[in-house]
């Protein structure tokens, strides 16, 4: 609050794109208020990424994409913002090197060698924001190509053809490359964490049954819910059970037919349709997704891709590779070394496709009536859920 009232929400977005005030620059702003002589002793502010550069290679850097998650990076300039951090009281010295993503930094000194392995004189190269790797490893770099990436929360991306009002370049840089114009368009809260939650509560015996025979938990999940029918027997799932919008979760037509295999499903089922709600939404501002590549936890379930494409009535494609931000990351440092010329030869060369998948018509439309109750779910819920957050 100190810092928003000091700088306010306009200069805040024209420096930093952002009206509101980061985690990051708070906690420091608390350090040096609450605790003093820990803040005096401070060599550097990082956080994981740059703390691993600084231990492998002696000094710690960050890339403009993470910089700009801590409220006090000028998005334009490419530096740290002098007016933001005097206003917060914070010594710009203790803030690391800004450099581009892919960025060849420094090299694994004799020391770090020892410690983990690695031949000295790696070469080390600056990293970037988790979702932007990921979109790099997916190769949604081209107009029309889209990223899902399904994890504890869901978040959807799509490259664009020139910038629009919202969006950023990739990275907010890569090194040695052209700009690639991104929008994150939206994203679910619950998603792989909702599905977690019903497996750790609810699948015990298919824990048991993963452990005898060895298969993945998820996948026999997957099984029992291609045992119910399309709709789960009429079971429609709110997926709001982190409270976020002061929603809550909720299941609703419940009878006493219906078991885990349309628990199971409607869960599925009611992630996909606020996955469909969130590219509608956004494609009333940017062009049509043209496919939607899937990566992430979903990206090891075939039965859960084909939902999403029924259930948007979108091609869904899955990369051979689904842990994208890793091989995005990968890419970075072949860009860095000199393997790949510009981000562009770094998808060229990396990206495959394992398979797509292709609406069903004949469950689209069946798909697309539980989706328009769907969307009445969160409005008739709104006021009871006021009144039950009060008490």
């Amino acid at each position: 609050a100190d810092l928003f009232n000091a700088i306010g929400s306009e200069t805040l977005k024209k420096i930093t794109q952002n009206p509101n005030v980061q985690a990051p620059i708070a906690y420091m702003m608390w350090f040096k208020q609450e605790m003093p002589n820990i803040y005096k002793k401070t060599a550097k502010f990082v956080g994981w990424h740059e703390y691993v550069i600084w231990k492998l290679c002696g000094e710690p850097y960050i890339d403009h994409s993470l910089a700009s998650c801590i409220s006090a990076f000028d998005i334009k300039r490419g530096e740290w913002s002098q007016e933001i951090l005097d206003a917060a009281g914070i010594d710009i010295d203790l803030m690391p090197q800004v450099e581009l993503a892919g960025t060849v930094v420094g090299e694994v000194t004799s020391d770090a060698s020892k410690i983990t392995g690695l031949a000295e004189g790696t070469s080390i190269v600056v990293g970037a924001h988790d979702v932007d790797v990921s979109m790099l490893g997916a190769g949604a770099i081209e107009k029309g190509i889209w990223m899902d990436l399904t994890g504890t929360f869901e978040l959807v991306s799509a490259a664009l053809d020139k910038p629009i009002e919202g969006s950023r370049p990739l990275c907010n840089g890569i090194f040695k490359s052209k700009e690639i114009p991104v929008a994150f368009v939206g994203g679910i809260s619950t998603s792989g964490s909702l599905f977690k939650w019903y497996k750790d509560t609810f699948a015990k015996e298919e824990q048991e049954e993963s452990r005898l025979s060895n298969k993945d938990v998820y996948a026999i999940l997957d099984e029992k819910a291609m045992q119910a029918s399309p709709g789960s027997n009429k079971l429609l799932l709110l997926p709001d059970f982190s409270g976020s919008r002061g929603s809550r979760g909720a299941f609703l037509g419940l009878m006493l037919e219906h078991g885990k295999k349309e628990f199971t499903r409607s869960i599925l089922e009611g992630l996909c349709y606020e996955l469909r709600h969130t590219i509608e939404q956004a494609e009333q501002y940017i062009a049509p997704a043209k496919e939607i590549r899937a990566i992430g936890g979903a990206g090891k379930s075939p039965f859960w891709i084909q939902l999403k494409s029924n259930i948007a009535n979108k091609r869904f494609v899955r990369p051979e590779v689904t842990e994208g931000g890793s091989l995005g990351a990968s890419i970075l440092a072949g860009i860095g070394i000199g393997t790949y010329k510009n981000a562009k030869e770094g998808v060229k060369t990396t990206y495959k496709e394992r398979d797509s998948y292709y609406p069903q018509q004949e469950l689209v439309d069946t798909y697309d009536k539980y989706y328009q109750l769907h969307k009445r779910i969160r409005p008739l819920l709104h006021e009871f859920y006021e009144d039950l957050n009060k008490l």
